[in-house]
């Protein structure tokens, strides 16, 4: 069994996630409500396994290139007028 990803790359978010699930588990073992073992699982299984967004994921990657706008290329735009057919 493979166990690189339990012991590597972890981040201030895979903490939260593992202890946020850890948590909601045991409010849910004190109150005995069962719904809530279905969101503290999730999220302990997010913190351990580095699932979704507790793999780092889901941030926007920085681009080392620029982008050019439409006023940069100075590209003209021609409109046509669209003409209502009457019977």
């Amino acid at each position: 069994m493979n166990y690189s990803r339990l012991l590597k790359k972890w981040n201030l978010s895979r903490i939260l996630f593992l202890f946020l699930g850890i948590s909601i588990l045991y409010q849910t073992t004190q109150s005995n409500e069962w719904f809530g073992y279905i969101i503290g699982v999730y999220f302990l299984l997010m913190g351990v396994f580095a699932l979704g967004c507790a793999s780092g994921n889901c941030g926007i990657p920085h681009s080392s290139t620029t982008s050019t706008t439409n006023s940069e290329t100075k590209e003209e735009i021609h409109f046509e007028e669209v003409q209502e057919l009457k019977n």
